[in-house]
């Protein structure tokens, strides 16, 4: 490694330390056509040594989908030699990564702290503040659970729906932003929350609802006060330079074995065991508490992928073809809602093997009988020379997707007599 950038490192990792926000002045992002496996095999090792560079997507590059890299300016002159050396597809798409935030964040900045703006990211505080409003309203029908505490001792708190509040309903749980800066995923779910209760849901007093708006609390709240891309957890690992671990590959699921890296400064480190970050095993106890769990459902960014398990083998599952069809009818309700096409399969046709995710551990230890995942707008071909996947432009739309398959999802299993 070069002097300058060992130096680079450090100075990002006392930037981490000492908490100060990230800027990215100048940075650019490229689009990237990743179309062999040497290309594929430079992108994972950009990934398991960033050095500055950061992938935008959820996931390492996979061959055939296109990938977004952020470069900073000490990066530009490798770059480009990369791009010539491996003959990479590129495509310039922002050439200033920190406009574009100040733009974004003058818009949340503009909205008033207690204004219920359902088309702007809510802060933490924000979205338990709406939790409790919800259950002054309807205290006989809601209550505020907790999964326990983050590693920096925040609550990791969802809402929880029960009309009558009477047990031997079957549950559905809903999570998401397991990845810190996915602010898409928490919005969607609160959509979906405030869509049920006005429209008073057909299913809502049927089934028991848990929804967990964001499970990477410390990872989240870090994301809006210091880091708009940070995507691990916060818990210190066993490198004196960075911290965290990708708390989608902690579960004890075929841990570490797949789509990870041995550098705990990378985004896709699995953590130093499994189950080392405090909210995915907190997560996997309170799993084993919720009643009659019979859906369980996940939000990641970004790609419009809609997923199914599991992501450790490529064999398929058991009643993998009940998730495919309902999956198709769902898949169909979005595009009559907004027009939207996402890719419906399991996980390895758009990622290869990937092990440790939590809701391959739900779907094996707690087995629910529908299982899915969706990794949200926009697709990895349509990212613009703006903010995607990251800018409040996309709540609407994503909400209205993820409105359209949950109900369906919910609608067709009933009709099966499945749940």
């Amino acid at each position: 490694m070069k002097w300058k950038s060992l130096l680079t490192v450090i100075a990002l990792s006392f930037s981490i330390i000492l908490a100060e926000k990230a800027r990215f002045d100048f940075y650019r992002v490229y689009e990237i056509s990743v179309d062999n496996d040497v290309q594929l095999n430079l992108m994972k090792q950009i990934s398991d040594y960033p050095d500055g560079y950061q992938f935008l997507s959820s996931s390492p590059p996979f061959t055939g989908i296109k990938t977004q890299l952020i470069v900073p300016p000490h990066k530009f002159g490798e770059w480009s030699e990369l791009v010539e050396n491996f003959d990479l597809q590129v495509k310039l798409i922002n050439n200033n990564l920190q406009a574009s935030l100040d733009r974004e964040e003058a818009c949340y900045n503009r909205r008033k702290a207690d204004e219920r703006d359902f088309n702007s990211f809510w802060r933490y505080e924000e979205i338990q503040s709406w939790f409790q409003e919800k259950v002054a309203e309807r205290p006989n029908d809601l209550s505020i659970f907790s999964i326990g505490t983050s590693y920096e001792g925040n609550e990791i708190n969802g809402l929880r729906i029960n009309v009558g509040n009477q047990t031997g309903k079957p549950s559905i749980f809903i999570e998401a932003t397991i990845h810190g800066g996915e602010w898409l995923g928490a919005t969607s779910t609160i959509n979906i929350i405030n869509e049920m209760l006005i429209n008073n849901y057909t299913h809502l007093s049927y089934f028991d609802w848990y929804f967990l708006p964001v499970l990477n609390v410390d990872g989240f709240k870090y994301a809006w006060s210091n880091n708009r891309f940070w995507r691990k957890t916060r818990k210190p690992n066993n490198s004196l330079l960075c911290v965290g671990a990708d708390p989608n590959r902690n579960s004890d699921i075929h841990w570490n074995e797949s789509s990870v890296s041995a550098n705990p400064c990378s985004n896709n480190y699995p953590g130093d065991y499994a189950f080392s970050e405090p909210e995915i095993k907190n997560l996997s106890e309170f799993m084993k508490t919720v009643p009659n769990l019979k859906i369980y459902l996940s939000f990641h960014t970004f790609g419009q992928f809609f997923m199914i398990p599991t992501g450790f083998t490529d064999d398929r599952i058991e009643n993998y073809q009940l998730h495919y069809e309902i999956g198709e009818i769902a898949n169909a309700a979005i595009t009559e809602a907004t027009g939207a096409i996402y890719q419906l399969g399991p996980i390895p046709e758009f990622f290869g093997l990937v092990s440790g995710i939590s809701f391959d551990w739900v779907f094996e230890n707690i087995k629910p009988v529908l299982t899915y995942c969706w990794e949200l707008r926009p697709t990895r071909g349509e990212v613009e020379s703006e903010l995607d996947p990251v800018s409040s432009k996309l709540i609407e739309p994503t909400a209205k997707d993820m409105y359209a398959a949950v109900t369906t999802v919910i609608d067709e299993a009933e009709i099966r007599g499945v749940v």
